[in-house]
């Protein structure tokens, strides 16, 4: 999918995602992975694996064996949708057995109600859906909604205070881990200032600046090479190029 973004902080970007969804959804989250290289609080750097889907309040660097470790690139979904993450693990066994196959011929009452059930889901889930892409959308052009995102849903806490300083937002308390950070919450005496403390003035322009830059170059818009392109071509090179044509 790809989003041509027309106002807000990241007016004119060209931003290219996927979002895969799960065999149980609407009840187990949606992955939403971004393979534009942007800037923002709720999008994990393509540079790095962060955080746990499963486990954001504990505390300590989270095994790389994790199942539910998230890859680069990943959109935040805590924030907006806070239902699909309140359990510390999801019984994906369970969701994944929900429905078992009816045995064939005539349909009796529950499997008749099954049926109802199952178009009910799918209404839902389409809803759901909407709501997701519209949840993606604002965050990208509203600058409200990234003032009021508390550090505890953010993917990227860089992107997070540099946007609070570009606002000349009062720095709140950063307490406990956000998603996107790797570090335990509390350090010993001798580790260096906490991120709230640095300069972050300019970091947001420049970066921001730069992602919609290259999101709207010729390498940004055309990695993919099964992608069709068209050039003009004058009378010596189309010829070139049917000599070579018939020579093959």
């Amino acid at each position: 999918m790809q989003k041509l973004t027309r106002q807000g902080p990241f007016e004119s970007a060209i931003l290219r995602f996927e979002i895969t969804f799960p065999s149980a959804y609407p009840d187990v989250a949606p992955v939403v992975t971004f393979s534009t290289d942007v800037f923002h609080p709720l999008v994990v750097p393509l540079t790095q694996y962060t955080f746990s889907t499963s486990a954001p309040e504990s505390t300590g660097t989270v095994s790389a064996s994790d199942e539910y470790r998230v890859p680069p690139g990943s959109f935040s979904l805590r924030h907006g949708f806070p239902q699909w993450f309140r359990h510390g693990t999801i019984a994906r066994s369970s969701l994944e057995n929900k429905f078992e196959l009816e045995p064939t011929g005539a349909l009796s009452a529950e499997s008749a109600a099954s049926g109802q059930e199952t178009l009910t889901d799918t209404l839902d889930s389409r809803k759901i859906t909407l709501q997701l892409l519209h949840h993606i959308k604002q965050s990208f052009e509203d600058a409200e909604f990234l003032d009021n995102l508390p550090f505890a849903v953010v993917g990227n806490p860089s992107a997070w205070h540099s946007w609070r300083a570009y606002r000349g937002l009062a720095r709140s308390q950063t307490r406990g881990r956000s998603l996107g950070d790797d570090e335990p919450a509390e350090k010993p005496p001798s580790s260096p200032k906490q991120m709230s403390d640095w300069n972050w003035d300019g970091v947001w322009e420049s970066r921001v600046r730069n992602g919609i830059d290259s999101s709207i170059s010729e390498a940004g818009l055309f990695t993919n090479q099964g992608l069709v392109r068209f050039a003009k071509l004058d009378k010596e090179q189309l010829d070139a190029i049917r000599q070579q044509i018939r020579a093959s």
